[in-house]
């Protein structure tokens, strides 16, 4: 069975991949922008406060000194790096910036029965799996407050390792770079279009590395304006890419996309979503909770009247047929699509991720199944060879995780299906034996196919 990581974690994935736009993740973005108590670094960091870290190492506790420093040396590369960055670039616009990176992160190291800004495990590589997920390098939790890392070192002096200061970026707001986990994590608002090496992208191996690339400086730069709630860098023209090829610039710190940001949050069984004023200064973060009777999760889009547009000409707002507001953004491989009542209630939460070949096409459809779990679709069309196919897998959501118990498997004329396991008794028993919706499902992801990318319900 296929499965997707649904924004438990950010993960480095061991893939070489091509595009590697610079972008926070939309956690950060959502938890900086409400003013309120943020999980992640880089606030703190800017303000001198002092971090409170507990390190544990499985296998080699009596090296847990060096393991320590090793931390350390994460931190400060980030930010050393992105002075040596800054100095070399030579340009007046980060000159207030210049003077207020710290020359070293401040770092303590506590028990583990203290309360910790963060816990650094480092574990052999063949527990990552376990901790992490299939593929994956390593991850960080923020949820959880913990990153999990290789405990192999080879630390030279002024060289980490590129895991390890990937895992570090995740945890100053920093949202992946390679296919699957821009789509996943990134947000709109604060994501460019460069294409260059950088620390955020996927790598194969874990070789060393000496600092951090321009591509990544522009999204710290991002992260630590956020966080201190400036958005007036470079006045209304914004700033300019670090990356010398780079045509980007970063207006009130961002760019504009859309004024309507949201992201499924499935910890909380809600939308974290965000509205921006017209001057892109203001902006209102709530969480929709969903509607207890949502639409049917084979259901194909309405046929929506459109009130609002991006500078794409792509709705981004419209209104259904049944009088709900439905929300369009539009990022990378990636379309979601939000449906709200009018008692500002959640009815339908979809997304989409297509690849740029395109060879796989995938869609996430989300209703609410009760007051604790969510009903998920996760639907995905592939050819291999001369057989194209159409899958789809039920899941119902629980505090406890996610429980696959539908799988079927669709071929050109037929379909087959089988039981995983049988659903809780809060959601509703399908019959696996619904041919019509199945094709219904099979006809849509193949007109999104044969778009070469642009989705259509």
């Amino acid at each position: 069975m296929k499965k997707f990581i649904l924004f438990l974690a950010v993960c480095l994935l061991p893939s070489l991949l091509v595009a590697k736009p610079a972008a926070l993740l939309d956690g950060y973005v959502h938890q900086e922008t409400a003013e309120g108590k943020s999980s992640y670094l880089t606030g703190k960091i800017m303000r001198r406060q002092p971090l409170d870290f507990f390190v544990e190492v499985l296998n080699f506790p009596e090296k847990k000194g060096t393991y320590e420093l090793y931390v350390k040396d994460l931190y400060n590369m980030w930010f050393n790096s992105l002075e040596d960055i800054l100095r070399k670039a030579n340009r007046p616009e980060f000159d207030d910036l210049l003077a207020a990176l710290p020359r070293e992160v401040k770092i303590r190291f506590v028990s583990n029965e203290v309360p910790a800004d963060l816990k650094f495990v480092f574990i052999p590589p063949s527990e990552i799996f376990e901790q992490c997920g299939e593929g994956v390098l390593g991850c960080y939790k923020n949820t959880e407050g913990v990153i999990f890392v290789s405990e192999k070192l080879t630390h030279n002096p002024g060289e980490v390792n590129r895991v390890h200061l990937h895992e570090v970026g995740h945890s100053l707001g920093l949202a992946d770079q390679y296919y699957l986990g821009r789509n996943n994590n990134a947000n709109l608002n604060y994501a460019s279009a460069i294409r260059d090496k950088s620390i955020m992208n996927a790598a194969r191996g874990s070789k060393n590395v000496k600092g951090i690339t321009e591509d990544d400086a522009d999204g710290l730069i991002m992260a630590i304006d956020l966080a201190l709630h400036n958005y007036d860098r470079g006045g209304e023209k914004g700033w300019k890419s670090l990356d010398k090829k780079s045509k980007q610039y970063y207006i009130h710190g961002r760019v504009a996309n859309s004024p309507y940001s949201f992201h499924l949050d499935f910890r909380t069984n809600s939308i974290s979503f965000a509205e921006y004023g017209k001057d892109w200064k203001s902006v209102q973060v709530k969480d929709l909770k969903f509607s207890k009777s949502g639409q049917d999760l084979f259901a194909s889009l309405p046929k929506l009247e459109v009130k609002e547009t991006d500078a794409q000409g792509r709705p981004v707002k419209e209104i259904s047929p049944q009088g709900e507001t439905v929300y369009t953004s539009y990022l990378y491989e990636r379309q979601r699509k939000l449906f709200v009542d009018k008692k500002g209630l959640v009815t339908r939460y979809e997304e989409n991720i297509w690849d740029r070949s395109p060879s796989d096409v995938a869609l996430k459809i989300v209703r609410s199944g009760s007051a604790d779990s969510l009903d998920v679709l996760i639907g995905y069309f592939r050819v291999l060879g001369k057989k194209p196919r159409v899958a789809y897998d039920r899941v119902a959501w629980q505090e406890e995780g996610d429980s696959y118990f539908y799988e079927a498997m669709c071929f050109k004329k037929t379909c087959e299906d089988r039981i995983l396991r049988e659903p809780p008794d809060n959601v509703k028993r399908d019959s696996l034996q619904e041919t019509i919706k199945q094709k219904a499902l099979f006809e849509r992801m193949q007109r999104w196919f044969k778009g070469k990318g642009k989705i259509k319900s």
